[in-house]
Protein backbone atom coordinates (compact mmCIF):
# COMPACT_ATOMS: atom_id res chain seq x y z
CA UNK A 1 0.00 0.00 0.00
CA UNK A 2 1.78 3.48 -1.08
CA UNK A 3 1.37 6.70 1.14
CA UNK A 4 -1.51 7.98 -1.32
CA UNK A 5 -3.53 5.17 -0.78
CA UNK A 6 -3.12 5.41 3.14
CA UNK A 7 -4.39 8.96 2.92
CA UNK A 8 -7.78 9.36 4.61
CA UNK A 9 -7.99 13.64 4.32
CA UNK A 10 -5.96 16.52 4.66
CA UNK A 11 -6.99 19.53 6.65
CA UNK A 12 -5.73 22.93 5.50
CA UNK A 13 -3.41 24.65 8.33
CA UNK A 14 -5.02 25.99 11.19
CA UNK A 15 -4.11 27.34 14.57
CA UNK A 16 -5.44 24.54 17.24
CA UNK A 17 -3.97 23.04 20.26
CA UNK A 18 -5.42 19.84 19.66
CA UNK A 19 -6.76 17.82 16.36
CA UNK A 20 -10.44 16.79 16.61
CA UNK A 21 -11.61 13.47 17.27
CA UNK A 22 -12.38 11.40 14.00
CA UNK A 23 -14.09 8.10 14.55
CA UNK A 24 -12.95 5.11 12.69
CA UNK A 25 -14.54 2.05 10.92
CA UNK A 26 -15.38 1.15 14.63
CA UNK A 27 -17.71 2.55 16.69
CA UNK A 28 -16.00 4.01 19.85
CA UNK A 29 -12.46 3.33 18.30
CA UNK A 30 -10.37 6.65 18.49
CA UNK A 31 -7.18 7.09 15.93
CA UNK A 32 -4.42 6.93 17.48
CA UNK A 33 -2.15 11.01 17.74
CA UNK A 34 1.29 11.42 17.14
CA UNK A 35 2.92 15.11 16.91
CA UNK A 36 5.66 15.95 15.26
CA UNK A 37 7.34 19.07 15.68
CA UNK A 38 9.82 20.76 12.94
CA UNK A 39 12.13 23.06 14.57
CA UNK A 40 14.94 24.81 12.77
CA UNK A 41 16.13 28.67 12.21
CA UNK A 42 13.94 31.04 9.97
CA UNK A 43 13.66 31.13 6.20
CA UNK A 44 15.34 27.42 5.79
CA UNK A 45 12.19 25.10 4.51
CA UNK A 46 10.73 23.77 7.97
CA UNK A 47 7.02 24.67 6.02
CA UNK A 48 8.13 23.42 2.36
CA UNK A 49 9.23 19.79 4.18
CA UNK A 50 6.43 19.68 6.14
CA UNK A 51 3.81 20.56 2.44
CA UNK A 52 6.06 18.53 0.75
CA UNK A 53 5.26 15.45 3.29
CA UNK A 54 1.42 16.16 3.61
CA UNK A 55 0.74 17.62 0.30
CA UNK A 56 3.05 16.20 -2.19
CA UNK A 57 3.42 19.77 -3.39
CA UNK A 58 6.78 22.25 -3.36
CA UNK A 59 6.05 25.68 -1.92
CA UNK A 60 7.70 28.21 -4.50
CA UNK A 61 6.58 31.52 -3.01
CA UNK A 62 7.93 32.39 0.44
CA UNK A 63 5.30 33.05 3.70
CA UNK A 64 6.27 33.55 6.77
CA UNK A 65 4.74 30.79 9.36
CA UNK A 66 3.77 31.16 12.95
CA UNK A 67 2.61 28.48 15.07
CA UNK A 68 0.96 27.15 12.06
CA UNK A 69 -0.83 23.47 12.70
CA UNK A 70 -1.08 21.00 10.21
CA UNK A 71 -2.81 17.23 10.36
CA UNK A 72 -3.40 14.75 7.86
CA UNK A 73 -5.04 10.86 8.72
CA UNK A 74 -4.18 7.69 7.45
CA UNK A 75 -5.14 4.35 7.63
CA UNK A 76 -3.52 1.49 9.37
CA UNK A 77 -4.05 -2.28 8.22
CA UNK A 78 -6.08 -3.50 11.44
CA UNK A 79 -8.64 -0.87 10.43
CA UNK A 80 -7.16 2.07 12.74
CA UNK A 81 -6.60 5.67 11.77
CA UNK A 82 -3.16 7.35 12.98
CA UNK A 83 -3.61 10.89 13.04
CA UNK A 84 -0.06 12.98 12.73
CA UNK A 85 -0.42 17.05 14.19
Amino acid sequence: MTRNERKLGRSKSAIRARAPNVSTREVGRRPYEITVVVLGATKVGKSALVSQYLWESFLTEYRPTVEEFNWVEYEIGDGSSLMLQ
